[in-house]
């Protein structure tokens, strides 16, 4: 990222900027196009839940706070039931979020009300979909029927037994460049992986839909939107219950959500608060290394050794290089055995050694202090994740974590303020103390601490769970497609119940868990003593009972 550009419903056009040293620089453009950026009616539509901070803190502060955050993985750092697949389940729905439905079309092609809906947040699968099939922006995301996804082929290696090709990448041109809606899907391995398997899920869905009798435009619409309804069930009931607290998300899809609204005056917008601080808990999840397949893991096997958070990125098309490789190599097709839980699926076990999250806390990986796709006059620090993220939230003014708390309370919702001593215990006291943040806490670092004191990093404390789940319960009820608006929706295209569905009922349906375990004629599967070994503790999920 060295440049970032959002539209502040009342504020205008921010700008972010990192510089040659280590800066990020912030301006704001009131209405007005100038030469660096797009037109503010074209940017994205961001808005603030709550008022400005008062306060501003110091940039060495800053810096060196989330310099301090990364740390190497240990194994205490396991999250101790949320399977690595959902942190890249989440990165793939921020994506889906954020998705500008009218990149590369003239203004001149859209009218003002397409352009403001198209720069405005959903949970539409706009990221899959793009502008859909009958759009010339889009057509080459699809077959030439018009009804599925191209599928992407890797291509063979020797290294690992995997000198066979499979359809398991994305489709990509002759420059590696993937065919695909969302270009940031194509970030890392793991991403690109998951925005395949939805991929194949639509294309499944058709062969459902095929057989039902539908045909043409019918079939396509038709599976669509089965395909989004299947996947805002997941998000309300297969991943909020895994990193929210239950209370916090029985009474928001219980009650009426107003955050949303109050900034907006009837449009809908993305709260920076949910964009820049709460929703990138995520970042703590990631692991500096996976279990990845059966070439890449422990233990170290000649030259080849487990996944390192890197070489997820080296295998990826937008920043990565395939190693000169036209494609992904076959021997990098990910097994999804490792990624999620599938205990009680029939004929269906869990890898022995399958990866889980990291806990959702105030550390992240050491591979993610140096990220890519930066300028190389960029300095190291501006290149870490947690310096960005403390950065990017001190420029747009958010409110500190004490400041959002009382906030809620003034709205007469309950939520435990976390103590000046409670912030500062840890491996950051030092610095936390000097620059007063047990004090003034940022909202991002406030959100992970409040998880790890009070939920031992298993899950997002009341604040960080108030905010995810206002902003993603608010985007589903306002979809056009939302199951909020059907209390008797439910999906039937689950593997163990026909009203349950979540991403381990995504992947069994396509049907294609571990292809290169399939492509050498071996096993995926293990001793159902080994899959109770693995099975994670769950906690039991959120039913919508109200309507719209």
């Amino acid at each position: 990222m060295s440049e970032r550009q959002l539209f502040l419903a009342g504020e205008g056009l921010v700008i972010f900027k990192v510089s040659g040293a280590p800066l990020l620089s912030t301006r704001t453009i009131d209405g007005a196009q100038d030469s660096e950026s797009v037109a503010p009616e074209r940017a994205f539509r961001y808005g603030r839940m709550f008022k400005k901070s008062t306060s501003r803190s110091q940039f060495d502060g800053l810096t060196a706070l989330g310099l301090a955050m990364h740390a190497q993985n240990s194994p205490t750092d396991n999250h101790p039931f949320l399977p690595a697949g959902y942190t890249y389940l989440g990165q793939f729905i921020t994506h889906d979020i954020t998705f500008d439905r009218t990149a590369g079309l003239a203004t001149g092609a859209l009218s003002a009300s397409q352009i403001k809906q198209g720069r405005s947040p959903s949970l539409e699968l706009d990221s899959l979909y793009g502008m859909g099939p009958l759009s010339e922006s889009s057509q080459h995301l699809y077959e030439k029927d018009l009804l599925k996804f191209k599928i992407g082929k890797t291509t063979p290696t020797m290294f690992g037994d995997a000198n066979r090709s499979l359809q398991n990448d994305l489709p990509r041109n002759e420059f590696r460049k993937a065919l695909i809606a969302e270009r940031r899907n194509d970030q890392n391995l793991a991403l690109a992986q998951t925005h395949l398997a939805f991929l194949k899920f639509h294309n499944a869905v058709v062969d459902r839909l095929l057989k039902e009798g539908l045909l043409g435009k019918e079939l396509f619409d038709a599976a669509r939107k089965k395909v989004i309804q299947h996947y805002q069930w997941i998000i309300l009931h297969d991943y909020l219950p895994k990193i929210l607290e239950e209370s916090v998300l029985k009474d928001v899809m219980a009650n009426d959500f107003q955050s949303l609204q109050e900034a907006s005056k009837g449009e809908r917008f993305l709260p920076i608060e949910f964009a820049f601080a709460a929703y990138r808990f995520g970042h703590s999840l990631v692991r500096d290394e996976y279990e990845w397949n059966r070439v890449f893991q422990s233990p170290k096997n000649g030259n080849l050794d487990v996944a390192r958070l890197h070489q997820l990125f080296v295998f990826a098309g937008l920043n990565g290089t395939m190693q000169g490789s036209p494609t992904l190599p076959t021997n990098w097709v990910i097994d999804w055995t490792r990624f999620f839980d599938f205990s009680g699926f029939a004929n269906v076990v869990n890898h022995p050694k399958s990866n889980r999250a990291q806990k959702i806390d105030t550390s992240l990986s050491l591979g993610l202090k140096d990220l890519p796709g930066f300028p190389k006059s960029v300095q190291v620090e501006s290149r870490s994740l947690a310096v960005l993220d403390l950065l990017m939230g001190d420029s747009l003014k958010l409110p500190t974590g004490q400041e959002v708390a009382e906030a809620f309370r003034k709205k007469k919702i309950a939520v435990k303020i976390l103590s000046a001593k409670e912030i500062a215990e840890g491996r950051h006291k030092q610095i936390i103390t000097q620059y007063g943040f047990h004090e003034k806490t940022p909202l991002w670092y406030y959100i992970l601490k409040e998880a790890e004191v009070l939920n031992q990093g298993e899950r997002l404390g009341p604040i960080g769970s108030r905010i995810v789940a206002e902003t993603l319960v608010g985007l589903i009820h306002a979809s056009e497609f939302s199951i909020l608006g059907d209390s008797n929706w439910e999906p039937d295209l689950g593997q163990i119940k026909p009203n349950e569905f979540g991403m381990a009922d995504l992947l069994v349906f396509v049907n294609d868990l571990n292809p290169l375990e399939a492509q050498s004629g071996r096993t995926s599967t293990i001793s159902a003593e080994g899959a109770r070994a693995n099975k994670p503790s769950k906690k039991k999920a959120v039913r919508q009972t109200t309507g719209k």
